[in-house]
């Protein structure tokens, strides 16, 4: 095997050719030419072969339209579809893009798709129609169909999207939507729509100009941002074997490494580390960066219930630790997960929280770990951006206690008498260390 792979498969012709390389620990990874002459690699995220030749065939379909389109007349940018422009976004910027970024990307290029191909029913029963392909939108006739322009898609389109999004009433086959779908989750779907027509217009140059520009996004409410307590947690991990005998381990997992459960979801036999050291007494755990939103690699140290949780699992040395049940091959996904987390919510007659599933529970982990080093913290929860670790970080009733029973005249007490009484830390040097009694 040479230092850059395998090669598996080889599809397409020149300028259009992806191939499926085997790279070290049996990971999958497509490459690609890019636009500019040189070579990339698309990582998979999962080691089956023949997904993978499916996934190469439909990239180098994609690669096959952006040429097609490069090379179209001088009015190529007035008659370039919405179809060729997902195609290019696809290639050029969703497969640069780290972590579940990319499977994101695609989910939503195929559900924009569909919606601009054939616009759902209640659109079409709800608006008068006067031809086929066409919808009436007030005083605006929006096209529609599999070729429609790029330069024929307006706000109004929009508007419509967000109508059919709320009420669950876009289907798109092969891809579990949601019915019941939040106004941010519609948010974040049109601000991607309108991030693709911005850089086919600004950096790709598909388009002559930009018919979204100055489109308005629905209001969004104040997020609420919910915590777990660790008993709820801990009457979850008494139920959780009655409904699938995986899950208490991965709740386990939600509980004790505060990934997300996308990540968590990901985790392969392989990545575990039952070696025990000085830094990992019971073993450690590796964290893919092509299985992080934020792209981060490396070997985390497992906490002792965790370690006794993938024990008592009989985890595999190799394959996914939570295995699909139709194919053992490839993990199960996390809306398989939120639906296993409602169903031991009803066992343990517990009430959905409001406003998440498992985020509250990586909100209780990130609480309980203040006070410890902000950079671990980030780093063991996967985060970059510390303000994000205190927006996860609320209070909780010991902190709270602290701070309203602290009494500053003892401060002042101390600070004349030279002493330290009840929380208060001695005081520091001018270089940080502490000062000597």
């Amino acid at each position: 095997m040479s230092p850059t792979g395998k090669v598996l498969y080889k599809v397409g012709d020149y300028g259009n050719t992806v191939k499926v390389v085997e790279r070290s620990r049996g990971s999958l990874v497509l490459r690609f030419t890019k636009a500019d002459g040189g070579a990339t690699d698309k990582a998979l995220g999962h080691h089956d072969q023949r997904r993978a030749q499916q996934q190469a065939r439909e990239l180098s379909r994609q690669l096959a339209e952006v040429r097609a389109s490069e090379s179209g007349a001088p009015g190529a940018r007035d008659a370039i579809t919405v179809r060729e422009v997902f195609a290019r976004y696809a290639v050029t910027v969703s497969a640069h893009k780290k972590g579940q970024q990319p499977k994101e990307d695609e989910r939503r290029r195929v559900m924009w798709l569909s919606f601009f191909t054939a616009p759902p029913a209640m659109i079409t029963g709800a608006k008068r129609r006067r031809r086929a392909g066409d919808v009436e939108e007030g005083t605006e006739t929006l096209a529609f169909g599999p070729n429609l322009r790029a330069l024929a898609v307006t706000p109004a389109h929009v508007r419509l999207f967000v109508s059919a999004r709320t009420v669950g009433a876009i289907v798109v086959e092969g891809i579990n939507l949601q019915k019941k779908v939040k106004p941010r989750t519609v948010d974040a779907d049109i601000v991607w729509l309108l991030s693709v027509f911005s850089w086919a217009y600004n950096e790709a140059r598909l388009l002559k100009s930009n018919p979204l520009r100055g489109t308005k996004r629905p209001e969004v409410t104040s997020q609420l941002r919910p915590m777990a307590s660790a008993a709820r947690a801990a009457k979850l991990l008494e139920h959780a074997h009655l409904v699938h005998p995986r899950f208490p381990l991965q709740l386990a997992c939600v509980r004790y490494l505060g990934w997300r459960i996308s990540a968590i979801c990901l985790i392969d036999g392989a990545d575990i580390d039952r070696k025990k050291s000085k830094l990992a007494p019971h073993g450690q755990i590796l964290k893919r960066w092509e299985n992080d939103k934020e792209g981060m690699q490396e070997w985390i140290p497992m906490p002792k219930a965790l370690r006794d949780a993938f024990d008592a699992a009989g985890v595999a040395f190799s394959g996914p630790v939570f295995p699909s049940t139709k194919s053992p091959k490839k993990a199960w996904s996390r809306w398989y997960a939120r639906e296993l987390l409602e169903r031991t919510e009803a066992l343990a007659k517990l009430d959905a929280i409001e406003g998440g599933d498992f985020h509250p529970y990586r909100r209780l982990w990130a609480t309980e770990r203040k006070g410890l080093p902000r950079q671990d913290v980030m780093f063991g929860g996967q985060w970059k951006d510390p303000r994000t670790v205190d927006r996860y970080q609320s209070h909780d009733p010991e902190t709270l206690r602290e701070v309203m029973l602290f009494d500053p005249d003892k401060k002042q007490t101390a600070a004349g008498t030279g002493a330290t009484t009840g929380t208060q830390q001695p005081k520091k040097t001018r270089r940080g260390g502490r000062a000597s009694a």
